[in-house]
């Protein structure tokens, strides 16, 4: 039986890197509900993946049915409380990145992942773009020698007021991958 998953915001990313991304493994996964505030954003997506809506949290908690829930909202500081929401009700959750905004934010939301014996995931799929697959395999391979520096620049997220939680997240995970591990000095 599928995995039923719900998600936590009807914009871009539930609907684009989500919905759609479940949608390629219906033997694993069914997506059984949308939750959002905004009216309009919400009955569209009710219509195009013939799933339920809800216009509030405590709705979707008790009413959705979904095992897994995936926070995808703006602004990016709902993350948090939505996920920990979540995990109280019982759900596993993955958030869209950032996870939070705060080390206090993350430290919460790791407690009560703890305490529900849940899982608790950030959505982090920059890893297997072919750009950077192909640096990193020109790292591993040592084609440049012992690195020393590494910089990463995103070129469209120069216009974003928010480019370092929509990029900033990304990037970093990308060169702590290429440089294997924690910096020496930031």
């Amino acid at each position: 039986m599928a995995i039923k998953v719900g998600i936590i915001g009807a914009g871009g990313a539930g609907k684009r890197i989500h919905a759609d991304g479940l949608k390629q493994y219906p033997h694993l996964y069914g997506l059984v509900a949308f939750c959002d505030t905004d009216a309009a954003r919400l009955q569209e997506a009710v219509e195009s993946y013939s799933v339920a809506g809800f216009h509030d949290l405590d709705g979707f908690l008790a009413d959705s049915g979904a095992e897994v829930a995936v926070v995808a909202t703006r602004p990016h500081d709902t993350h948090a409380g939505l996920a920990v929401r979540c995990l109280e009700a019982g759900m596993h959750v993955v958030v869209e990145k950032p996870m939070c905004i705060t080390s206090a934010e993350a430290r919460a939301m790791i407690g009560t992942r703890d305490a529900a014996d849940r899982i608790l995931t950030t959505h982090q799929n920059r890893r297997w773009d072919i750009d950077f697959l192909n640096v990193r395999q020109v790292v591993e391979q040592g084609l440049l020698g012992d690195l020393r520096l590494i910089k990463s620049i995103y070129m469209g997220a120069q216009e974003a007021e928010d480019s370092l939680y929509e990029w900033g997240s990304h990037l970093l995970d990308q060169c702590l991958r290429l440089g294997g591990g924690l910096p020496e000095e930031v």
